[in-house]
């Protein structure tokens, strides 16, 4: 890709750049104004979802109803996960490893329920960590 413009310290600027795949910029990369984070619909199958090339999940539980959620697959070193659920009748019980046995591990062991309601939504985040091949909540938020 040859880049026209660049800004007063000589680094490309690329108005409107849109990438199918991944972009590896091989150092730090500034981004001025927005950054947009595409959000997929997502459905558990057998208490597990896959967040390959996700950031922003909405998920919505087997047959559109409240589902448990044990194990995420897909997810690369230092990968960080937004989840929230899709629809109102979806509530999703997020389950700690020593509960549902998966590779989610939540502060305090605690499950996570995150639903959607008129009022708010919940959202969890987590953080996949290749080493132990497992996720790990970082922040929750019960709305």
């Amino acid at each position: 890709m040859e880049v026209s413009r660049h800004d007063g310290q000589g680094r490309p600027v690329l108005p409107g750049l849109v990438l199918d795949n991944d972009l590896d910029v091989g150092e730090d990369a500034l981004v001025r104004g927005m950054l947009r984070i595409v959000n997929q619909d997502k459905t558990i199958a057998a208490g597990s979802l896959d967040a390959s090339g996700s950031s922003y999940i909405r998920a919505t539980g087997q047959g559109g109803v409240a589902d448990n959620l044990d194990s995420i697959t897909g997810g690369v070193d230092g990968q960080q996960l937004i989840l929230v659920a899709r629809e109102t009748a979806s509530v999703i019980t997020v389950r700690d490893n020593s509960v549902g046995g998966g590779n989610i591990y939540t502060a305090g062991a605690a499950s996570r329920v995150v639903r959607r309601s008129s009022t708010g939504n919940d959202v969890l985040v987590l953080m996949y960590f290749s080493l132990n091949t497992h996720w790990a909540e970082v922040s929750y938020s019960d709305n």
